[in-house]
């Protein structure tokens, strides 16, 4: 089965190419270079930037629908792509964070379900836990502690809304689906 991995050329994602080609997979990575950066990608041994990359916005339609006819074949999709930045970037830009996010998630869940991905993986954050599990260092957060909602930044409440849109969209679909946090 190939994987795709949206925000593949991001500090988290060339490392998730990598070790999925070590393990013998075949990857298709997406990503929008807002801050990923495509050098990262560059030596990969079994990566082919020409082949295996794809530039992609998943905040627009159009793209989405590029995707919907390239992408042909039986899929696991790794969902790493979102806009965030420094702290200061977030709590100066919420609104455009929390918008586009969804619109990321939400394009994304889409797009899977058009594709009848086999298995979806959604990466989260520990910054959709309540802020007040966010602060100490001995602090242990587990998923039940999710609830009450009450994340400290639009960032936090946009990842926390994939995860449930997720939810919704795969329930009773055969998808096997999870959010790592």
């Amino acid at each position: 089965m190939d994987i795709i991995v949206t925000g593949a050329a991001g500090m988290i994602g060339n490392y998730v190419v990598r070790n999925l080609l070590e393990d013998g997979f075949k990857v298709i990575g997406i990503d929008n270079l807002w801050r990923g950066k495509k050098k990262y990608l560059e030596n990969i041994k079994g990566f082919d930037l020409k082949e295996d990359f794809i530039f992609a916005d998943l905040t627009k339609t159009s793209d989405i629908e590029f995707l919907e006819k390239k992408l042909i074949g039986s899929y696991c999709l790794v969902h790493l792509a979102d806009i965030v930045a420094g702290i200061g970037y977030v709590f100066n830009n919420e609104h455009s964070i929390y918008r586009e996010n969804l619109l990321i998630n939400s394009n994304t869940i889409s797009l899977s379900r058009k594709l009848n991905i086999k298995k979806f993986i959604y990466v989260g954050t520990a910054c959709s836990y309540p802020k007040h599990l966010q602060n100490g260092l001995n602090s242990v957060m587990k998923e039940d502690m999710l609830f009450p909602a009450i994340p400290e930044s639009a960032y936090g409440w946009s990842k926390l809304m994939g995860t449930l849109e997720m939810n919704y969209a795969f329930l009773n679909s055969g998808v096997d689906y999870c959010t790592l946090l």
